[in-house]
């Protein structure tokens, strides 16, 4: 599986230079902000596009109940209200994603 740090290597990021005060920073410091603010974002409820690649979005599932066969194998009454992660891809990441899928390949 490909990890944000061997990617950014490959694509000569790691490490990035500061162009305000010429200090070397840590691709991986760079990418963990990142995700930091998007996830914050998420939780405030608000929706986080990435141009050419998606949409993310929390979406609150409502409270589920077992049945009275699976609550008695489970020993749990249920679940309660949670958030969830949403991801919708773009039209772009979709069309490059199945480039040559028509033609056989």
């Amino acid at each position: 599986m490909a990890t944000f740090r061997g990617i950014a290597k490959d694509a000569g990021l790691n490490p990035v230079i500061c162009t305000h005060c010429g200090r070397k920073v840590k691709t991986d410091a760079l990418i963990d902000n990142l995700w930091a603010k998007v996830m914050e974002r998420l939780k405030g409820g608000e929706a986080v596009s990435i141009k050419r690649f998606g949409s993310f979005i929390a979406r609150k599932m409502k409270p589920r109940k077992f049945t009275e066969s699976q609550a008695e194998f489970s020993g749990v009454e249920g679940f309660g209200a949670r958030n969830v992660l949403r991801f919708t891809q773009s039209g772009a990441a979709r069309a490059y994603l199945n480039e040559g899928e028509k033609n056989g390949g």
